[in-house]
């Protein structure tokens, strides 16, 4: 349709026009209602540091302005205990969080039959980190609110051993520290785990490991590293 005929086609609709001039109105002043009411939408400003990993982002976030409301009684305060998971091995030296394959492929998983079992008899492979350098350590054990240093010395030995469980014969096991005394919680330790603890770990675990693999995050600058040792039990 041509504009010559487009015009025709209003002019000879005249209730049409007024009606979607009435619809455009109606929508402006419900947009400068809502405008003025709850004040402009938040703006999401996302910042990412060249030198530092993607999984690192610092987010900052302009709040609009928020009327005043009606104040409301505060809800009460529950304290729900932490309890221990049923792969919490209290055998050896330090409780442990055994996590057997990758975190999230549990046995009663729905999507476990989509993965062929490990064969039992295969290697074991145990991956052993929950252990920081940093710049200005705490100099007591004291508890705390998880941070991104204590997430990322978890995170590394449930990655690798996703990646070995995946990609080879061999099973995974990830062993993370919990304190089962004065409350319960994750452990992060401020040296790294020696040789001789690696192997008694591994070697006293269930199943028996082969391997294990301890590793020690340096956060003390940017970027971090992270250094791997691979012993033979």
């Amino acid at each position: 349709m041509n504009t010559s005929r487009f015009l025709e086609f209003l002019r000879a609709r005249p209730a049409l026009v007024v009606c979607l001039f009435a619809l455009a109105l109606a929508i402006g002043l419900a947009q400068s209602y809502k405008t003025a009411r709850q004040g402009p939408a938040p703006e999401i400003l996302a910042t990412f540091a060249p030198t530092s990993s993607n999984l690192h982002v610092k987010v900052t976030r302009k709040t609009p302005e928020i009327l005043p409301q009606p104040p409301r009684p505060a809800p009460p305060v529950v304290s729900t205990p932490i309890h221990a998971p049923a792969f919490l091995l209290t055998n050896l030296p330090n409780p442990m969080l055994s996590i057997h394959g990758p975190v999230w492929l549990d046995e009663e998983s729905p999507v476990a039959s989509l993965f062929p079992s490990k064969p039992k008899d295969e290697l074991v492979v145990y991956f052993l980190g929950s252990s920081v350098s940093m710049a200005n350590p705490p100099q007591e054990i004291q508890p705390q609110l998880a941070d991104d240093v204590g997430r990322m010395s978890r995170s590394l030995p449930l990655f690798l051993a996703e990646q070995v469980y995946f990609s080879s014969r061999a099973n995974a096991v990830t062993l993370i520290p919990w304190v089962t005394s004065g409350g319960s919680g994750f452990v992060v330790g401020g040296k790294p785990w020696s040789d001789e603890a690696g192997l008694n770990f591994a070697k006293r675990g269930k199943p028996a490991g082969d391997f294990v693999c301890v590793m020690h995050l340096l956060a003390e600058s940017d970027p971090w590293q992270v250094e791997l040792r691979l012993l033979r039990a």
